[in-house]
Parts: structure tokens; sequence; C-alpha cells
């Protein structure tokens, strides 16, 4: 978050860089890859088959969120900023809006993980239970809350955050312009596994609420 802000940590989205600017795009588009690869790819029941007998059960989760956090220290600490200027707003009036859209869109994703269980998110709930030789929580279906809304309201909150900034440089479009087709994607993926797990009552929950963007009327 002060990473795409550009305040309290250095360097930042809007540093400058040492590489050219094609070196620098093609780096970074294989960083998003990495991230997107690793987010996706150890999600599915193929790899989970694959290392079940390297990762107890219980541990599967706490296993995917370090990994997660790897791939996003590698995205966010060896990001190669391109400063090339694309928008940029000198209003006070616009200035103030950009950034009150970049604290919803983190504050909706906030909302969304922590009403979705953040301790399962985490992978807690289910070490714990292991670790007690209790069964395994099951995945959950929220549909309260954030979720009431949007089916995929951390993603909606995400996408605020990357694209609201009163200075859009290059460098934040393409980290925002491919993180936003890997949402899309990962969207779909997710979909289907949710399908899968929770069937009709799924179904009928994704045929009264929107995706991504809300209905309120």
């Amino acid at each position: 978050m002060f990473w795409l802000a550009g305040i309290l940590v250095s360097p930042t989205i809007h540093s400058d860089t040492g590489l050219p600017i094609a070196a620098a795009i093609a780096f970074n588009l294989g960083l998003i890859a990495i991230f997107g690869l690793q987010h996706s790819g150890m999600s599915r029941r193929t790899f989970k088959t694959m290392t079940a007998r390297l990762v107890a059960p219980g541990l599967e989760r706490a296993a995917y969120v370090w990994a997660a956090v790897l791939a996003l220290g590698m995205l966010v600490g060896l990001f190669q900023p391109i400063p090339v200027s694309l928008w940029h707003f000198h209003s006070l009036s616009a200035q103030v809006i950009m950034w009150a859209l970049f604290v919803l869109g983190w504050s909706i994703a906030a909302a969304a993980y922590l009403s979705a269980g953040i301790f399962y998110l985490l992978g807690v709930s289910q070490a714990l239970a292991w670790s007690r030789g209790a069964p395994l929580p099951p995945p959950p279906l929220v549909q309260g809350f954030a979720y009431r809304y949007v089916r995929n309201p951390q993603q909606l909150g995400l996408l605020l955050a990357f694209w609201a900034t009163p200075h859009m440089t290059l460098g934040q479009a393409i980290f925002a312009g491919a993180l936003t087709l890997y949402i899309f994607i990962g969207i779909s993926l997710e979909e289907k596994d949710l399908l899968t797990s929770h069937g009709d009552e799924y179904a009928a929950y994704r045929e009264r609420v929107p995706r991504i963007i809300p209905r309120f009327f």
C-alpha cells in the first residue's frame, strides 16, 4: 500500500529506474507472471495432489500463504519503476478524490478479507485443527457483509487501489494493467473451484450477486 502510494518506504513504484524502458517492462512483466503462476498454480487441485506427500493437509494453506508472501515480496522489491508520466493531477480537489478512492479500495479489500475469515485465509485455522488431530474446517462460502454486493469484493478493492492515483506513471500503469488482467483470470479459475466445492449453493449465489461491479438499485 505504501509502495504504491509512494510514502514511508523506499524505493517505491515512483522511484527512478536504472534499466532502459524496454528492459524494465520485460522484467516487470516477468515478475508479475511469476506472482500469477504462484498465486493460481498452487491453488489448482493438480498441484495439491502432486505435493500431498510433501505438505500435510493442515499446512497446505499456510505453505501457500508463505509462497504468496515471497512472490509478492519479489514483485514489490524487484519491480523496476518507469517514471514516465501518463497523468498528473495538480488540483487539490482531484488529488483528494484520487486518494479517497485509493483508501476506499484498500478498505474494501480489508473488509472482504476480514469477512471471509482472516485466520482461515492465512491457514491458521487449518494448522491448529491439524495439530490437535481435529477435522479440518471446510472452505467457507461467505455471502454476507461485503459479499452481499459483489462476489469478489477483495478484487474490486484492489482494482480501485491499483488505478486510483493522482500521478500515474508508465511503471504503475503496467503494474495495474497486468494485475487487472490477472485478477479476472484468477476470478474465473476461483469460481470454477467454488462451484466444485459448493455446487448449487454457489450457483444460486452467483446468479443473484454480480461478479465485481455492485448493483445498488
